[in-house]
């Protein structure tokens, strides 16, 4: 999507909102973070994908993500 083709359909027709969307989640029992997303759209068939913007964000938000979140694959 970041190169401007959807992965699913394979369409050119993909739009980007930089810090289109937020992202929440818990981090504890009552604690809750967020994010700012830059967000990927198709506008051919829909296909929708938010990624984590990393530039300027508090980096206390990625390391809350590293601390409270399951890391995908081999550690």
């Amino acid at each position: 999507m970041k190169k401007g083709v959807c992965l699913k359909c394979g369409s050119s027709d993909v739009y980007h909102a930089p810090n289109g969307a937020r992202l929440e989640w818990r981090s504890g029992r009552s604690t809750f973070s967020e994010a700012t997303c830059d967000t990927y759209v198709c506008t051919k068939c829909g296909y929708f994908e938010p990624y984590v913007s990393l530039r300027g964000d508090d980096p206390k938000r990625v390391d809350d993500i590293k601390a409270n979140w399951k890391k995908v694959g081999k550690p």
